[in-house]
C-alpha cells in the first residue's frame, strides 16, 4: 500500500473522472479526511448541474466542471494531483448491455491513460461493476506499462452493512515503480489480489483467465 500523500499534512489533491452527482467524491471525504477536489469531469448537463449545486451547497469542493474526459487538459495539472479518482463508464462492460468492452462507443479508457500520462496523479483509484474482470487484463497491463502496480478486489455494499449485495470492482493503482521506468529498468507486472466475497460469488476471478498473478516483490527504490 503506498504511503504517497497519505502520510502527509498537507491536502491530499485529486481529481474526479466521471463524478456524477459526486457520489464517489462524498465516500472519498469519509475514507480521508483532507482530500481535496481540484478539478471534476462530468459529460451530462443535468448531472454537472446537480454537481454545481452540491459545490454551490458547500458538500463538495470548489473546483472546475470539465465537460468532457476526451477534451481534459491533463497537462495543467501535471504536478498537482496526488489522486485521481475514476468511475469509467460502466456500459461496455455491465451485465445490463451487450459487454462489448473497447468496441463500445463508450469505451474511453484510451482518454483515461491520456489523462494519466497527461497529469501524472501518485495514485488512481477505480470503481466499476464486476464485468469490467473481463476485460481488465489490457487495462491492467496498461498501467504496469506506466510504472503503476494495482491492486484490485470485489466487494458488497452488504459487507458494509448495506441491504443489498451491489458487487462493484475497485482496483488502487499507484506509482511505486516509477523510478524502475524512469530508468528504463524492469517493471514489476499488475498485482491483481485474490478476494473473496459470498455476495460476489467467491474469488475475484478465474486463475485460468490470466487475471490473478501471486503478489511479488515490491519495487526498490519507488
Amino acid at each position: 500500500m503506498p504511503d504517497v500523500a497519505l502520510s502527509s499534512n498537507r491536502p491530499v489533491r485529486y481529481v474526479s473522472w466521471f463524478a456524477g452527482v459526486g457520489g464517489g467524491d462524498l465516500a472519498l471525504k469519509l475514507a480521508l479526511g483532507n482530500a481535496v477536489c481540484i478539478g471534476y469531469v462530468e459529460r451530462e448537463t443535468a448531472i454537472a448541474e446537480i454537481l454545481a449545486a452540491r459545490i454551490t451547497e458547500g458538500a463538495l469542493d470548489d473546483a472546475p466542471i470539465w465537460s468532457d474526459m476526451r477534451t481534459w487538459p491533463s497537462q495543467l495539472y501535471r504536478g498537482r494531483v496526488d489522486l485521481a479518482l475514476c468511475a469509467a463508464p460502466c456500459q461496455p462492460y455491465s451485465c445490463a448491455g451487450k459487454q462489448l468492452g473497447e468496441k463500445d462507443d463508450r469505451y474511453l479508457w484510451d482518454y483515461v491513460f491520456a489523462g494519466i500520462e497527461g497529469c501524472q496523479p501518485a495514485m488512481v483509484f477505480l470503481e466499476n461493476v464486476p464485468g469490467l474482470l473481463r476485460f481488465f487484463r489490457p487495462i491492467a497491463e496498461r498501467f504496469s506499462q506506466l510504472a503503476y502496480r494495482i491492486e484490485a478486489g470485489l466487494f458488497s455494499a452488504a459487507e458494509v452493512g448495506a441491504s443489498q449485495a451491489r458487487c462493484r470492482l475497485f482496483a488502487l493503482a499507484y506509482r511505486a515503480g516509477a523510478r524502475h521506468h524512469d530508468a528504463g529498468e524492469h517493471v514489476q507486472p499488475p498485482l491483481l489480489l485474490r478476494t473473496r466475497s459470498e455476495q460476489c460469488g467467491g474469488e475475484l476471478a478465474d486463475p485460468r483467465h490470466g487475471l490473478i498473478q501471486e503478489p511479488g516483490p515490491e519495487p526498490q527504490g519507488g
